[in-house]
Order: C-alpha cells, then structure tokens, then sequence
C-alpha cells in the first residue's frame, strides 16, 4: 500500500504566527523542526499500519523548509518547487493521500492563518460557484488519479471545513483555533501521538474501503480571483478533459 504525504506548515501543531512560516526567521526554523517531527508520527503510523511506500511532498512555500535527513531512509521525499505540478510521482498506484499541516479557507471565522493559496492577494477559489480552499483543490487532485484522501490535519476549523467537503475522512486536531493568529495549543507529545494514531486509523479504513476519491462530476468550472484588483486578476476556466493537468497549471500560475 503506498502512501503520500502532502505537509502544510500552517496546521502544524504550535503554529499561529505569519512570522513562523516564513523563511528567514529564527521561528520560522523552530517551526521547522516541528512540521518534520510532525510529519514523522505520520510516517511512523502509516508503516505500522501496513504501509509499504511512502512519499512525503513538501507543500509550503518554496517546498524546502524540511531536511530530507530527517525521515526514514524508506521515504520518497518530494522538495523544492514543482509547479506546474502540485504532486510530483502521485499516480494511480498510491492507495491513500494525505492533507497533513493544513489550514480553513480564506474568510473562514476565527481560523489560525486562514487563506486560500495565498495570503498577500486574497486569493479565493471557486468550483461550479462555491467557494473552497486548498483542501479542496488538493483532494480533487488526488481524486482525479483515483487516489481518496483519508486523513486531514490542521486546526478544529480545518477539521470542520475537512469533514463538510469529504464526509467521514480521518480527521486529526493539532490545536483549537481562538483568533487568526492564536490558538490553544496541545503539548507537542500530544499532537504527535494523535498524529501517529490517526495514520494507523486512516491507513486501517482505507484498507476496508472506508473512503472514495473525491471528484466532481465533469464538465465542471473552477474560477480563481484576487480580491485586491490593483495587485491581481481574475482567472476562469472550465476544465471537461484533462483535470489534474488543467488544475496544476492553473494553480501553478498563481
């Protein structure tokens, strides 16, 4: 059963601050340590759960701000920037994918550093005219391979925001959001056993069927915006062939 993995930063367990995920800054580098040790409890229970490959794709910003020496010498580790292609190596072999790190929509209420792709543009997303963020999109990727998503990680909101769009897929809370930049944060011991304990329950129902590929019915319109008219622009485009390739290279333009 081959697993992959795409990491977020922003639902990584202590993370609440803009500062913490940009590169440059000594939080930014503590943020880093956390999002691997994080990532690792992911790995370690898929593996213990009967996992016999997977990849792990760095997801946030410049897709380099994990060591590859810091996972299992089993792990296919996808790093640096990929666009067009928003998951180098997923195809129709992979069994489960993985939302790990991730965070609600733009404009969702209270969420910690919700946007949607980006937070300097107020990018909004839309697919047949509701709106959606990246979960979505990341899903609808994987669903085009055939690929379900069976576990999602980030804050109580996430979660919600998760559950509404795939119904039951595995859901696992890193910290209760307050405001956009503060959250009651579990100890990290915590985080990272719930983080090994929802892989081991995501790869077990997975193997019992317990999740479908997310899709949409095709042919179907996917319309991305930014809000600020001055610094960007409004791009539409209807997609009836060729999803996952139409998908990435939109959002490998934003």
């Amino acid at each position: 059963m081959k697993v992959y993995i795409s990491v977020d930063m922003e639902g990584i367990g202590g993370v609440v601050r803009p500062i913490q995920v940009q590169a440059g800054t000594s939080e930014y580098t503590v943020a880093c340590r956390w999002m691997e040790r994080e990532v690792c409890a992911y790995i370690l229970g898929a593996f213990e759960a009967g996992a016999t490959e997977v990849w792990v794709k760095d997801a946030h910003g410049s897709g380099a701000n994990m060591d590859w020496e810091a996972f299992p010498h089993l792990v296919h580790f996808v790093t640096g920037r990929t666009r067009p292609i928003r998951f180098p190596g997923l195809d129709e072999s992979f069994s489960a994918l993985f939302l790990v790190g991730y965070h609600a929509k733009a404009g969702t209420p209270n969420a910690v550093l919700d946007h949607t792709w980006s937070s300097v543009n107020d990018t909004r997303f839309l697919i047949n005219e509701v709106e959606v963020g990246e979960i979505a999109v990341d899903a609808l990727i994987g669903g085009a391979f055939g690929v379900p998503t069976a576990l999602v990680s980030g804050d109580d909101k996430t979660a919600l925001e998760a559950q509404a769009l795939l119904g039951n897929v595995e859901t696992v809370i890193t910290k209760t959001a307050v405001t956009r930049e503060g959250a009651i944060c579990l100890p990290q011991s915590e985080v990272l056993a719930r983080a090994q304990a929802g892989a081991i329950r995501a790869i077990e129902r997975t193997r019992k069927g317990n999740f479908k590929p997310y899709q949409v019915e095709l042919p179907f319109t996917f319309a991305m915006s930014y809000l600020d008219r001055e610094k960007g622009r409004i791009a539409q485009a209807s997609f009836g062939t060729g999803v996952r390739e139409a998908l990435c290279e939109v959002l490998g333009q934003g």
